[in-house]
Formats: C-alpha cells, structure tokens, sequence
C-alpha cells in the first residue's frame, strides 16, 4: 500500500498572497499573532467561560426518568383528623397490584411539582382547585437512577374519583394509626455485575477487583387492604418520622414554656 500523501486545495478563483506575507515579514508575523490570539480566546470561551456562573448538572443513568408524586392528605369532617390517600395500580400498567402516591414522570418544559400536580389531576379525576400543595419533602434516587421528588398535599372535597385505567381502587388510612404502626424493615444489597466484554485488564484487580456493595433499606406496612412497600413505605416512614420530630419538638417547646411560667 503506497503511503497517505498530504494534498493541497488550490482554489484557483483566490486572490494571490501578498509577496511581502509570503515571504514571512512583519506583516505576515502581524496576521499570524492575530489568529493566535483570538484562537486562544476562542479556546478560553470553550473551555473556562461557558461554565462561569452555572449550577451543577446532574449526569442521568442511560434510560433515568425523573418522576414526581404527590403524598396527598385528606382531613376527616367528622374528626378533623387527617388520613393518607394510597392508590392501588392497575394490573393494566407497569407494576400493576403496587400501592403508590399519584405521579409519573417528569415531562420536558415541566417543574416536579408541576407534575405532581398534573399527575393528581389525571389519576384521582380532580380539577386543580381542589388539590393543594402544600411544600416539597424529599427527594430520592428510584430504580435505575431515576430522581423522584415527593410534595405533600391536601385534596379538598374528595369523593373517591380515580382513573379505572391507571388505578383498581384508593384507600384511606389515617395519620395516627401509621404513627403507631411499627413497619418491618429490612435491608438488601446491589452489586456490580459487570459485562461479559468489560475491560478488566484495564483496571486494577482485574476480575478480583473489589467492587462496593450498596445499602438499600425497605420498609413494609401491612394492612388490611394492602402491604405497603417499596418507594411508596419509603416515602411514607420518613414522612411519618418528620411528623413524629416535630410533634416531640412541639412538646419540648411547651414545656420549657411552662417551666418558664
């Protein structure tokens, strides 16, 4: 094979150079320092200035879906207590026989709490003024990478409505009674399983390499309608676990009131 040569495009239309440029003289070192300057700032641009004054950005897992779910309370007219709404999925849509908060994924243009929103709206058959929300809680990293924001929520006027197609039933369970409820709670392990064509040789250890197991703690509370679990028991013992701090800090603070009388 005869090797690659270096061709040169003569654009036979183009004005001839400059004798004095071709020569290499002070006009040309002149022209030269030029493009490099403004090469270096062009590299500057593209390397350093871009990111002035940016917030960080999350770098997604391939196929992460950012989601959002509404923890909606409904308060009882008899009591004045305050039950949570689950919903029961439908056998019709993934994980179906799960029980869940209303919510879906994050669509583009939208804020969480958007979808929250949106996602109460659709699922439970509400119109907007009669779902309140009412302030962010927690965020947590769901199967696969994805991020799920949660929002607490009040529904007003609820008559049971829901979409048939998304949900089999919904079921009240009020705030006291999961306060004094004590979940099973477990734990598991992820591993790395790497691929069959993964470089090992490229790393140190090889095949021995020690990969690090992550922790991940499950919840479940069982009830006569359902068992509560994954994301959503999740979800719902850390909320259960606020309430409880700041019933004990609301405690706290009126008896330092009382001893201070």
């Amino acid at each position: 094979m005869e090797p690659l040569q270096k061709q040169m495009i003569i654009d036979e239309n183009a004005p001839e150079m400059p004798a004095e440029k071709a020569a290499g003289t002070p006009a040309e070192k002149t022209v030269e320092k030029a493009e490099k300057t403004w090469a270096e700032k062009a590299d500057r641009r593209g390397l350093v200035d871009i990111f002035r004054g940016r917030g960080f950005e999350r770098i997604l897992a391939p196929g992460a879906i950012d989601a959002a779910v509404l923890l909606p309370l409904i308060k009882d007219a008899e009591t004045g207590e305050y039950d949570i709404l689950f919903e029961l999925r439908s056998s019709k849509i993934a994980q179906g026989g799960e029980v869940c908060f209303p919510g879906g994924r994050v669509e583009p243009g939208e804020t969480p709490r958007e979808t929250a929103l949106r996602e109460t709206m659709e699922e439970l058959l509400l119109p907007e003024e009669q779902i309140c929300v009412i302030a962010p809680l927690f965020k947590l990293t769901g199967p696969g990478g994805s991020e799920v924001s949660c929002f607490l929520g009040e529904l007003l006027n609820y008559a049971g409505t829901f979409d048939k197609d998304e949900t089999e039933y919904v079921f009240r369970l009020p705030v006291k009674r999961l306060l004094a409820m004590d979940p099973l709670i477990c734990e598991s392990h992820y591993e790395m399983r790497p691929a069959k064509e993964f470089p090992y040789r490229l790393i140190q250890g090889g095949e021995q390499y020690q990969w690090h197991k992550i922790r991940k703690t499950h919840y479940f509370y069982e009830t006569e309608y359902e068992t509560i679990w994954g994301m959503t028991a999740e979800l719902l013992y850390h909320y259960l676990e606020e309430v409880r701090s700041g019933a004990a800090r609301s405690r706290a603070a009126r008896t330092e009131e009382d001893t201070e009388l």
